[in-house]
């Protein structure tokens, strides 16, 4: 190795010198939103989560109930995963009841429109690999060709629209706007993230989020030690 490179290499983009690893200099957003974070109590447990997703959302019908059983496990992980901070309790809380609201605006929306699941997806691209392999770049590349559907972030978080986000003459896309001030806020506390992945509203996602509405795929791994998920 040669200045943190394999010797004979040419180094591309951007070198960060990340030299707060062992002792994180944190910046007053930061301290602010970890002081936020640790007066904070959250329940994780599925009771709790399924609670709140109904009273934010106003619907009880979650579909068939196999994932709570996931959910719980979820749940557990979290619990016992002692080197989680208390932001990474505070996102995950709000993930974990995203995903049951999601869950329940799609079972409400099929209901309503039945038609939905007669719609025949013709020859569909599927892109599948492991973890950092790629699959993100390629999935990136397929977008660029505009005769095909592809899934953009803002939606893949938000995959049904409420009435509240109904275009208005101020605000086209609320459900856009949603996930750029997200990304604004994700960027202003983890900086050099963006060099890793990005989040932008238009950047193309993998279905991930989608099969996180049944609290299944390999999701959690990248949020916490979880070998009993594993």
């Amino acid at each position: 190795m040669a200045g943190g490179r394999v010797a004979g290499t040419e180094q591309k983009g951007e070198v960060f010198d990340i030299a707060d690893i062992r002792a994180p200099i944190l910046s007053d957003l930061q301290k602010m939103a970890l002081a936020g974070a640790t007066q904070a109590s959250f329940d994780f447990s599925s009771e709790a989560i399924l609670h709140v997703a109904k009273t934010q959302t106003g619907l009880a019908d979650f579909g068939a109930m196999d994932f709570v059983e996931r959910l719980d496990l979820w749940c557990q992980c979290v619990k016992e995963d002692e080197y989680l901070s208390p932001i990474s309790h505070a996102g995950l809380w709000t993930m974990f009841v995203r995903y049951a609201s999601d869950r329940l605006r799609v079972e409400d929306m099929c209901k309503r429109h039945p038609e939905i699941l007669d719609i025949k997806i013709d020859r569909p691209i599927i892109v599948s690999g492991p973890p950092r392999s790629g699959t993100t770049h390629l999935l990136g590349l397929l977008s660029a060709d505009k005769r095909l559907r592809s899934l953009p972030w803002w939606e893949a978080i938000a995959p049904v629209p409420t009435a509240a986000d109904a275009p208005t003459a101020e605000d086209a896309n609320p459900r856009w706007t949603r996930a750029e001030a997200g990304w604004q806020q994700q960027d202003a506390m983890m900086p050099l993230f963006k060099y890793m992945h990005e989040f932008s509203p238009d950047h193309i996602s993998e279905d991930i989020e989608l099969q996180a509405l049944d609290f299944s795929s390999y999701l959690l791994e990248w949020m916490a030690l979880v070998p009993k998920w594993r």
